[in-house]
């Protein structure tokens, strides 16, 4: 077996990789800032009071409201959200979020 890749293939991940635009997140004066390229932290692409990450979605019994709803964004990357996760969970420990049920529906509904 090959691991060589053809010319068409290499051509539809190029396209494909173009499609996605790098997304990081920032902390700026208690605001948790979600850039795109090309945003900076004054115009975001999203932006969430710290204060709020440790809201618990009730909807989804006792998960993190905020991955929940940032999971439901294409455009933001699954592997940010488990960065943000860790975040959040260094910075809010006693927040009582069930991080395990977060990942289960992170994983399995989005």
């Amino acid at each position: 077996m090959s691991c060589e890749a053809n010319e068409a293939d290499v051509a539809i991940f190029r396209n494909k990789l173009k499609q996605y635009k790098m997304v990081h997140f920032e902390f700026d004066r208690e605001v948790l800032c979600i850039l795109q390229e090309g945003d900076t932290l004054e115009y975001p692409s999203y932006w969430i009071p710290e204060r709020q990450l440790a809201e618990i979605d009730n909807d989804f019994s006792e998960c993190s409201y905020w991955i929940l709803q940032l999971g439901g964004k294409e455009w933001i990357p699954r592997d940010m959200l488990y960065r943000l996760a860790r975040e959040i969970q260094q910075r809010f420990p006693e927040s009582g979020i069930d991080w395990d049920r977060t990942f289960y529906i992170l994983d399995n509904v989005f």
